[in-house]
């Protein structure tokens, strides 16, 4: 083990065939995907890398001891343990969306993948026939995607017992594989309710549902209910979109149902 003077972290030697093993099993979990590229080399520690730099990381949990953290506003999304005992798969993928952070703590290693660039070919001139019909062409496209596109899926936290709300975040803050744990425990370090674990049930309104809006109370621990709901989200602004062409954001509003002000008990 020795120290790398230039990021502070202490690193461990690795064989042709970690890193051989790594690239194989990054180049797995992207197969089939035209946007994206591994990089050049893997990463042990260093600095920290943001979206679209790259867009997302293959973790090898064999690696040195630390940790691989996904942040959002400085909070840990998704985290992935290194060199602390195997359990499971050997490679775990992290996605890095736009906002994020990946963060590596220790000497964890990781290979990581960016968006592929286009090559310079795509970018010559056309002729000037094809030229004098681009411009018509690319903006019936642009017109096109802008009318599919789906509402954004936001999701505000409640901050006070009166009932106010915090700014949007992103529908990544609720990733595919999140438990109820790290949910309910960064709701509580977002708003200072519950302590370290969040508060021990959160209602979830879908506030732009139609033709009414619905909520749903899920405790702490109950992932099938949990899961259920993310995907009724997808479901139910799909629907919405039916029911209101153009609409731009599907918000899903998180809140105590405990923490209420005594006036609004009454």
């Amino acid at each position: 083990m020795w120290m790398n003077v230039m990021t502070g972290v202490f690193e461990t030697s690795r064989t042709a065939n970690d890193k051989k093993r790594l690239r194989n099993k990054a180049a797995e979990f992207i197969a089939g995907r035209e946007d994206v590229e591994l990089e050049e080399d893997e990463t042990t520690g260093g600095r920290k890398r943001v979206y679209p730099d790259v867009c997302g990381a293959v973790v090898d949990k064999s690696s040195a001891k630390g940790l691989v953290a996904i942040t959002v506003h400085g909070f840990s999304v998704q985290q992935v343990d290194t060199g602390q005992g195997l359990i499971g798969d050997l490679y775990a993928e992290l996605t890095i969306g736009v906002g994020q952070t990946c963060v590596i703590h220790g000497s964890s290693t990781v290979l990581y993948y960016k968006p592929r660039k286009v090559p310079a070919s795509d970018h010559a001139q056309p002729s000037q026939a094809r030229a004098a019909t681009q411009p018509r062409q690319r903006s019936i496209r642009e017109l096109v995607k802008f009318a599919s596109s789906p509402p954004e899926i936001v999701v505000r936290l409640q901050m006070d017992e009166l009932g106010k709300f915090s700014a949007p975040y992103e529908f990544s803050v609720w990733r595919h594989k999140i438990k109820t744990t790290e949910f309910f425990a960064w709701f509580g370090s977002q708003t200072g309710r519950g302590g370290v674990r969040g508060p021990p049930c959160l209602t979830f309104t879908l506030k732009d549902t139609m033709p009414d809006r619905e909520s749903r109370d899920i405790t702490i621990l109950n992932e099938d209910d949990f899961r259920w709901m993310r995907k009724h989200v997808i479901t139910q602004r799909d629907r919405a979109e039916l029911f209101m062409p153009g609409l731009k954001d599907f918000t899903i509003l998180v809140t105590d149902p405990e923490w209420v002000s005594q006036s609004r008990r009454r």
